[in-house]
C-alpha cells in the first residue's frame, strides 16, 4: 500500500506507532516523536508535517475537530495503534498463516469467536477504562493551562499560584461522590462496549494484546510475543481500516 510522498514525515507517538504504519505505509515516512505532547509540539513547530495522537480518553467532539480540513494533527478513533491490530479478520488471518500453530488455536481461525471473545475481555477491562477515565479527567483539569501559565513572566505572586491551585482542585471529584462518579462512568462504558466501535474507543488495545491475547493464547504455543504483533502487523496489510487509509490519503497530498 503504497502513496507519493509529498509531506516530510508524520510525527507519531512512539516505536510501536512506528512500527505497524510504517508496514501497512512504506510511502509515508513516520518519526517517533516520544509522547503526546511532543507529537503536538513538533507538529505545530512543522508546517509541512502532520501528527497522530492515540485517541486515549478524548471525547467525540476532539476526535471530530482533528479531522477538520486544516488540521495537520490529528487523533485516532480509537484508544491507541494496537486496537487496529485487534480486528476479528487481522487475528483468524494471522493464525491461517502459521499453520504450524493452527492446530493448537482451531477456534481463532473462527472470526465470530475472535470477536466475542475479545468482547469478553473488553467487558472485564470495563470497570478499569472507567476509572482510568475519570483520572484522566482529572489531568485534564490540574493540567489546565499548564504550559502558559509556567511561560508567564515575571512568575505570579504566591497568593495568586494559591488561587489558581484551589480553583482547579475545587474541580475535582470530592471524595465522597467518586463511588457514584466511578458507577455513572461504569455504566456509560458498558453500554458502549457493546458495540464493537465502543469497545477500541474505551478498551486499551495494547492491554488486550499483551495481558490477554497473547499470554492467555499465544505463549502457551511457544511463539514469542514479538513475533505475534510481526504476525498481526502482516496479516492487516490487506485489511487496512478505512479510517487509516483515509488519514494516509491526507498525508500524501500537499497541505
Amino acid at each position: 500500500m503504497t502513496h507519493p510522498l509529498t509531506t516530510k514525515t508524520v510525527y507519531v507517538e512512539g516505536d510501536d506507532d512506528v512500527g505497524i504504519l510504517q508496514i501497512w505505509f512504506p510511502g509515508i515516512p513516520f518519526t517517533k516523536a516520544g509522547g503526546k505532547d511532543e507529537v503536538a509540539k513538533r507538529t505545530k513547530a512543522d508546517t509541512a508535517c502532520y501528527g497522530l495522537k492515540d485517541r486515549d480518553f478524548a471525547d467525540d467532539a476532539a476526535v471530530v475537530a482533528s479531522r477538520a480540513p486544516d488540521s495537520r494533527l490529528t487523533l485516532l478513533r480509537r484508544y491507541c495503534i494496537e486496537n487496529y491490530l485487534l480486528e476479528p479478520d487481522i487475528i483468524a488471518g494471522a493464525v491461517r498463516a502459521m499453520p504450524a500453530l493452527a492446530p493448537d488455536l482451531v477456534g481463532w481461525t473462527d472470526e465470530t469467536f475472535v470477536r466475542q471473545q475479545l468482547t469478553q475481555w473488553g467487558a472485564e477491562l470495563a470497570l478499569y477504562a472507567a476509572a482510568n477515565s475519570i483520572v484522566a479527567d482529572w489531568q485534564q483539569i490540574v493540567k489546565a493551562d499548564f504550559l502558559l501559565y509556567f511561560s508567564r513572566l515575571p512568575p505570579w505572586p504566591r497568593a495568586q499560584v494559591i488561587q489558581e491551585l484551589q480553583r482547579r482542585l475545587a474541580a475535582l471529584s470530592r471524595p465522597e461522590v467518586v463511588e457514584d462518579a466511578l458507577d455513572t462512568r461504569y455504566s456509560q462504558i458498558q453500554q458502549d462496549i457493546a458495540a464493537w466501535d465502543g469497545l477500541h474507543r474505551w478498551i486499551i488495545g495494547k492491554v488486550l494484546l499483551e495481558q490477554y491475547l497473547y499470554p492467555q493464547v499465544f505463549k502457551p504455543t511457544g511463539l514469542a510475543q514479538a513475533r505475534l504483533r510481526d504476525a498481526l502487523i502482516e496479516a492487516g496489510k490487506g485489511r487496512v481500516p478505512a479510517e487509516l487509509q483515509e488519514l494516509a490519503a491526507r498525508w500524501s497530498l500537499p497541505f
